[in-house]
């Protein structure tokens, strides 16, 4: 498999190459622990497993840079209650999150061998690289959580990149998380997808972070006005008119993510 880290960019602009690169990561969170190893160790990257209860993570570093990414859904009962249990509870930097994500960030996150410990260890050593950040659908929510409780002790994400991001927490949480990395935050979201939208943001649900928009055209949209995503989606909704209660899924599927990246690559 090419390595999409030749081009790698440490930057906290977005950059093509490293949304490509990243969603690629996010796609292969979803393989088995040994698939995983054998590809980080042909892109000559080192490599960390996390899986507790049914949230996993992993970590892919070199001397220059650090990526932690989160699995996202299957078709497990457990992540599909995960997906469901949309109550508020009190999130990092404040404000109300979703509960069945937090808990599914919490199963993980603070174990004596998990991804806080190992990114703490490097904070504070000699050897601090800058973090990236990503994950597909739960993943990209955990993601967000995950960035959001880096934030709370000065750890700053060099980069976030999410797909298929579901709303994760309230306007209290999205403004406290952009305002500490809403510049460098990249939410990138295709076409008709229906995950961005849920849940549903009269439940108080709002997003962080900069859209990048994949139009149903092949075209990349950074921050894309209302009208211009009301009028793509019509057209995806037109290109798939027959098969017209599956786009909204269709379009959340990792492949197509990475697809859309590399048409404007």
């Amino acid at each position: 498999m090419m390595n999409p880290f030749n081009a790698f960019s440490i930057s906290p602009d977005y950059s093509q190459a490293n949304a490509l690169a990243l969603a690629r990561v996010s796609k292969l969170a979803y393989e088995p622990k040994g698939i995983i190893e054998r590809i980080a160790w042909s892109w000559k990257l080192d490599f960390q497993y996390y899986d507790q209860d049914d949230t996993q993570a992993i970590i892919l570093e070199n001397q220059d840079f650090l990526i932690l990414a989160f699995r996202g859904t299957e078709v497990d009962p457990d992540d599909i209650l995960t997906d469901l249990d949309f109550w508020k509870v009190s999130g990092p930097l404040g404000g109300k999150v979703h509960r069945g994500f937090r808990s599914a960030l919490d199963d993980i996150w603070e174990l004596p061998d998990g991804p806080w410990h190992h990114i703490d260890n490097m904070m504070r050593s000699r050897e601090k690289k800058p973090i990236f950040i990503t994950g597909h659908s739960l993943g990209a929510a955990l993601a967000t959580l995950a960035s959001a409780a880096l934030c709370e002790f000065s750890y700053f994400p060099m980069g976030v990149y999410t797909f298929g991001c579901p709303r994760v927490g309230d306007w209290r949480f999205a403004r406290a998380l952009n305002h500490q990395i809403g510049h460098r935050f990249w939410r990138v979201e295709n076409n008709n997808d229906i995950i961005p939208r849920l849940p549903p943001w009269f439940f108080g649900f709002r997003h962080p972070g900069q859209r990048v928009y994949l139009s149903t055209w092949g075209d990349i949209i950074h921050q894309p006005s209302w009208w211009y995503i009301l009028r793509d989606r019509l057209r995806g909704r037109w290109r798939a008119i027959s098969e017209p209660l599956t786009d909204g899924i269709s379009d959340h599927g990792s492949m197509e993510y990475i697809k859309g990246l590399m048409i404007d690559s």
